[in-house]
């Protein structure tokens, strides 16, 4: 959707984004750092636009169903042998 992402900095979300660059990532329960970082995003249009693109082009690239089948296909591929 082209939204930049604020998020915490907890489990498998990390890998899903990256930090500064698609959205924010905040410590665990501080909302002072929540705060700082929607202030920034509210404040600066050009950097949700730009975040919201560039968050958008890294799930294409990275999470797409095209992406993902292949990924599956290779790991299910025994060395040497084609599919």
């Amino acid at each position: 959707m082209k939204k930049p992402v604020v998020a915490t900095n907890v489990g498998g979300i990390p890998e899903l984004m990256k930090n500064n660059e698609t959205g924010f990532l905040v410590e665990k329960g501080n909302s002072e750092e929540w705060i700082e970082k929607l202030s920034i995003l509210i404040d600066d249009k050009e950097k949700r636009k730009t975040m919201g693109s560039k968050g958008r082009k890294f799930v294409e690239d990275n999470f797409s169903w095209n992406k993902i089948a292949k990924e599956f296909l290779k790991n299910l591929k025994p060395e040497g042998r084609k599919l």
